[in-house]
């Protein structure tokens, strides 16, 4: 699984997920080149791949490629009608899941005092995962932090008690 994870190539963030998720797939079966003629003519979007987009999403076990179909798997589908409440969704099992992957340990956060927040520590974040920070930060579970000190990392506070499933 880790492997899978460290070969992920999405460039893009939490709306290309959504879109693909609820308005691509929603809660039928779709072929994977409808998927491509659906997301090449997608109003606003910029180019999604698809491939990578079913790499990513098969990755964190939210969708099933049975012969060139795809589908959501059933947890997904009840949540299909919220963006809000899939994303939060997402952003959970994503986290379980490099939890439980080794990816992420206790070691990687820690309480700031003066943010009043935790901190995420990007530089024991594998580089080959980089594509799974940045959608992170998309979903807004990771909120980067810019200033004369560097780059730093907070847990948005929406997710400090994130629900273990």
């Amino acid at each position: 699984m880790l492997d899978e994870l460290k070969n992920l190539n999405y460039h893009g963030g939490k709306d290309g997920v959504l879109f693909f998720l609820c308005d691509v797939i929603g809660n039928s079966q779709i072929k994977v080149h409808d998927a491509e003629v659906i997301c090449a003519h997608a109003p606003g979007k910029r180019y999604l791949s698809v491939r990578d987009l079913i790499e990513y999403c098969l990755a964190f076990g939210w969708i099933h490629l049975e012969e060139d179909a795809i589908s959501v798997v059933p947890s997904i589908g009840e949540m299909l009608h919220d963006k809000d409440v899939l994303n939060t969704k997402l952003v959970t099992s994503s986290v379980d899941l490099l939890f439980s992957e080794g990816v992420f340990d206790s070691t990687m956060f820690s309480y700031d005092s003066l943010q009043c927040s935790f901190s995420f520590k990007n530089e024991l974040f594998p580089l080959s995962l980089s594509s799974v920070r940045n959608v992170l930060i998309s979903q807004h579970f990771l909120l980067p932090l810019r200033d004369a000190r560097g780059s730093r990392f907070y847990i948005s506070s929406d997710y400090e008690l994130l629900p273990r499933t």
